[in-house]
């Protein structure tokens, strides 16, 4: 449905549009659909108790985190956030039984103890019972 000029005529050209409209609506509703998934997934894993093996290191890691909290400097404020964040991050994975990975969130947690009470020796790894150093 072209015109001499090889403009395409009004009806060929709504067709398109009305094509273009129904793959964003598609699209938008696929985007939906995954996010509302994903936050399923999250709430269910968040519902999961903490595996055993976790259980030493996410006194030690929440301990780190309070500690970093009470610190009067603005780097030890930053570095609270990021600890919190690495263990939202490992309690989350160590719910769902990905030990190893909860362990490398552990460990970066252990190493921004401001006044460590122990040696980080002494807390054992839930990853093949390595020690962090």
């Amino acid at each position: 449905m072209h015109s001499t000029l090889g403009i395409p005529s009004k009806p060929a050209a709504l067709h398109l549009r009305g094509l273009c409209a129904l793959g964003g609506y598609a699209s938008v509703a696929a985007v939906l659909l995954l996010g509302a998934y994903l936050h399923h997934e999250t709430v269910r894993a968040a519902a999961l108790p903490l595996n055993p093996a976790c259980t030493r290191w996410d006194v030690m890691a929440a301990d780190t985190v309070a500690r970093l909290v009470h610190e009067p400097a603005d780097a030890s404020l930053r570095q609270a956030g990021d600890a919190l964040f690495k263990l939202r991050r490992a309690r989350s994975n160590c719910r769902t039984g990905w030990l190893a990975l909860s362990c490398l969130d552990y460990r970066a947690i252990a190493r921004l103890r401001p006044d460590p009470g122990q040696p980080i020796a002494q807390w054992q790894s839930p990853c093949s019972g390595a020690y962090v150093e």
